[in-house]
């Protein structure tokens, strides 16, 4: 009975040892397969962006080859983003298995949810305006000898970050018009990731020396490089003030895009038709008046004066006269009025635009 068990044990162990040698001899053959390079990733491809609610997948190819001797299942990758100075995002994709003697490409996606970037980095939100490099450390996982060898891989990658909006530029305002209240045009332009698609809307306020004069609105085709005129409202109470002062006036507002509001502030130059006017009345019966035509149009100026006496009209008169942007005006005029007249109305009317503006002087 002992001599039987001892034979046991014997074969039991001659077993162990070959199972033993059976593995090493499967772990070599594995461990061949990647020396020899016969599994292997032979190519990262140029990433592409696809667009999903409010986040942006980074899809980049990669291509691993495995001409091994057994299948790759558990194919996983883990990466981790960052720009120069900090960690941009991380992640783990799971893609799936790759049979062997085969070479397959995978899309490693990689989401970039613009809702994390917006709580992050507003109000500069510095990714939705500017382009950026990052770099990008890949770890493929994966399971190779029938699951029982874990192997991984690193790599690393670089790439270009395009900003949602990648420029904006506005332009002079043009087409002044002046009838109730005053209103133009700002030509702009702006440039929007090809990834985007849809419309968006620009609204927002024109503000100038610490005071509201009006708002403005558009709206722009994304996913391209598109160009508009964005409409400017100036409030009736301000607009008297805008035509007799050049200032610079900013226009604050959102973007709504992505379905966030994202601030846009642009300042451009308002030049006044009437910059810097200046009036009076000389004791010889002479009216002077003075402006410059800071406006980027010239004006084809009716300046009408209205004469009273004790609350009644008693006459008026009127001069024509053209003048170009830049040019500097002043103005003798001779009170054409043999009346007594203790009131002057001047009423400056610009033909073009429709632009108005009227002071009374007391006499």
């Amino acid at each position: 009975m002992a001599k039987k068990l001892k034979v046991a044990i014997k074969a039991y162990s001659i077993l162990l040892t070959l199972a033993k040698i059976g593995v090493i001899a499967i772990i070599l053959l594995a461990a061949y397969s990647f020396a020899v390079e016969d599994v292997k990733i032979v190519n990262v491809g140029k990433p592409f962006v696809t667009y999903e609610g409010s986040k942006i997948i980074i899809n980049i190819p990669v291509t691993i080859k495995n001409y091994g001797f057994y299948n790759i299942t558990n194919l996983k990758i883990n990466y981790e983003i960052n720009n120069k100075t900090s960690q941009f995002i991380n992640g783990s994709s799971l893609i799936g298995s790759i049979p062997t003697d085969s070479i397959d490409t995978f899309d490693v996606p990689i989401a970039i949810d613009f809702e994390k970037i917006y709580k992050e980095e507003y109000p500069g939100l510095y990714h939705f305006y500017n382009r950026d490099t990052l770099y990008a450390n890949f770890s493929v996982s994966l399971k190779y000898m029938l699951g029982l060898v874990d192997i991984s891989i690193n790599m690393n990658h670089t790439f270009d970050w395009i900003p949602p909006i990648e420029s904006t530029h506005i332009y002079p305002p043009e087409d002044v018009h002046m009838n109730s209240s005053l209103y133009f045009y700002i030509p702009y332009e702006i440039k929007t990731a090809s990834y985007l698609s849809g419309s968006a809307e620009i609204l927002g306020e024109i503000k100038g020396n610490g005071e509201k004069y009006g708002n403005f609105n558009t709206s722009l085709t994304l996913g391209t490089f598109y160009k508009g005129k964005i409409k400017v409202h100036i409030n009736s109470e301000a607009m008297h003030y805008l035509i007799t002062h050049s200032m610079p006036l900013k226009m604050v507002g959102n973007i709504s895009l992505l379905g966030f509001s994202i601030p846009f502030q642009k300042t451009y130059h308002w030049g006044a038709p009437l910059d810097n006017l200046t009036y009076r009345v000389f004791n010889n019966g002479t009216l002077y008046y003075s402006f410059t035509d800071s406006a980027p149009y010239p004006l084809s100026m009716n300046v009408t004066k209205i004469y009273y006496y004790k609350g009644s009209e008693v006459g008026r008169d009127s001069s024509l006269y053209n003048v170009n942007p830049g040019e500097h005006v002043e103005k003798y005029e001779k009170l054409e009025i043999t009346k007594p007249i203790d009131k002057i109305k001047i009423i400056f009317y610009e033909e073009n635009t429709g632009f108005r503006y009227e002071e009374v002087i007391n006499l």
